[in-house]
């Protein structure tokens, strides 16, 4: 016996459904749709079969009620024997209403007399014989017999003052075969416009299901083969249709990220084989260590240090653009002098250059540490080409805008579009330490605050480099896409 809990008690009556085969979308949708079609041509049905009945009532009970308003006043009765139609008294056939199949008269007594109908009298039950022997007139009563295997629908007239009542009544024989026509005319055209339904919503569903079709036999490709380079149609602007745009700028960014990986791995190979060799070199030369002067001995370990301290921080950045340290810190409002001005007192410290801020107090959504990383490797880079400068390096910000500047050597015209790609060394830099990389994160911080940072020359020499930074943007936004 299965245990059954009330928790899971309500949830038996869908367990049929999960036992059903798996379906397709389109069968799905078109069952779905055909379901919806066949509860409202219930309803319509139902409610206009009811309405039809309820119409038919009420005519009926009209024409009853007139017909026995007129016995009732002395009109229309028979002249002949029980069994026979009714006339008027002028022997007129107003009594020949097709709406009136039976009649009969009740006196006080309870006798009846038949009028219209069969010969033989309908019983009379207690409701018609206290409307015959009521003393006031008018008072009538509806209800259904049957007589002789037909089925009548009786209405009962009290006549007043003791005269008894009549009764009147038609045979719904005919009105049974009516309404069942309509009810089986009803059903058929509700299975003809459930067809037409199915056909339509296969229709339909065929439409929307075949570009899903679509999109999901380019995702199977992308899975087993790996080519992004899918392609992707896309038409008309529903949701459909913005799915295969998402998807097709989703393959294109999935592209994008590997292109940047790929390059990112070579370049890091290339940039890493030069320290390690030197390494290597190092290395081989310190075998014959007992046998180098001290002199010797310590440049050799100072190459080293050396080496080792530029493939740490080569390593680092890697690590700092692969992984984009600074993606998950919060951005918050802040006055860009405060992390300008501790970045250059830390740099002040570390390097004994005379570094002056000139800043207004404009304000920026940042990620702090993000601003602070590419203002310190604006000023380390500052200091690394302007070494044994006397002229202080000077910082600039206002309205959102970081401008550094150094008298150093400058960088040349052709070259300044460049100095912000990775790994990008010029001829005149290359015998200085540094990966190439500090810049290139510089880049990716203005980018990320939808901003941008550009290089030109300086007047008088050396180089002024401009970040300008605007409020934080997401990670997804257009803006970090055209900079990837």
């Amino acid at each position: 016996m299965d245990d059954e809990t009330p928790a899971t008690r309500g949830r038996a009556p869908l367990r049929w459904w999960r036992r059903m085969p798996a379906m397709t979308l389109r069968r799905r949708l078109v069952i779905a749709f055909v379901a919806l079609v066949a509860v409202a041509i219930g309803l319509v049905g139902g409610i206009s079969y009811s309405a039809t009945v309820s119409a038919f009532n009420a005519e009926v009970n009209g024409a009853l009620m007139s017909a026995a308003a007129t016995l009732a006043a002395g009109g229309g009765f028979p002249t002949g024997a029980p069994g026979a139609e009714l006339h008027s008294p002028d022997d007129h056939h107003d009594g020949d209403d097709p709406a009136v199949s039976l009649a009969q008269r009740i006196d006080p007594g309870g006798a009846v007399t038949v009028l219209r109908g069969p010969a033989q009298a309908l019983s009379v039950n207690d409701t018609q014989r206290q409307l015959a022997a009521s003393p006031r007139a008018g008072i009538g009563r509806f209800d259904v017999r049957v007589s002789g295997g037909e089925r009548y629908r009786i209405y009962t007239l009290a006549l007043g003052q003791g005269r008894g009542a009549v009764v009147v009544g038609r045979n719904l024989a005919d009105a049974v075969r009516v309404l069942a026509r309509v009810a089986v005319n009803t059903v058929l055209i509700g299975i003809g416009v459930m067809v037409l339904a199915g056909l339509v919503g296969w229709w339909i569903a065929r439409q929307i299901t075949r570009r899903l079709a679509t999109l999901s036999d380019a995702a199977e490709t992308v899975a087993l083969t790996g080519d992004l380079a899918v392609p992707i149609a896309t038409t008309g602007k529903d949701e459909v249709a913005r799915l295969a745009t998402s998807m097709r700028t989703m393959l294109a960014e999935l592209g994008q990220s590997r292109d940047a990986q790929r390059r990112l791995v070579e370049d890091a190979g290339h940039e890493l084989r030069t320290p390690i060799t030197s390494l290597r070199t190092n290395a081989r030369v310190m075998r014959r260590y007992e046998q180098l002067s001290d002199a010797d001995r310590q440049r050799l370990l100072d190459d080293v240090d050396g080496e080792l301290q530029e493939l740490t921080a080569l390593v680092n950045e890697l690590v700092e653009l692969a992984t984009d340290t600074y993606s998950g810190e919060p951005a918050q409002r802040t006055v860009l002098a405060q992390p300008v001005e501790k970045v250059a007192e830390r740099v002040r410290r570390r390097s004994g250059r005379e570094i002056t801020v000139t800043a207004d107090e404009s304000q920026r959504i940042v990620q702090r540490g993000a601003v602070e990383r590419a203002v310190g490797n604006l000023l380390e880079n500052a200091v690394k080409f302007d070494a044994g400068g006397t002229s202080p390096i000077e910082v600039d910000v206002a309205d959102g805008v970081i401008r550094v500047s150094d008298r150093g050597p400058g960088v040349p015209a052709d070259e300044l579009a460049a100095i912000f790609d990775r790994f990008h060394r010029s001829d005149t830099s290359r015998s200085l330490p540094g990966s190439g990389l500090g810049l290139a994160i510089v880049r990716d911080v203005a980018a990320r605050h939808g901003g941008t940072v550009a290089a030109a020359a300086r007047p008088g020499g050396g180089l002024v480099v401009t970040l300008t930074l605007h409020d934080h943007v997401s990670p997804n936004s257009e803006v970090l896409r055209d900079r990837r």
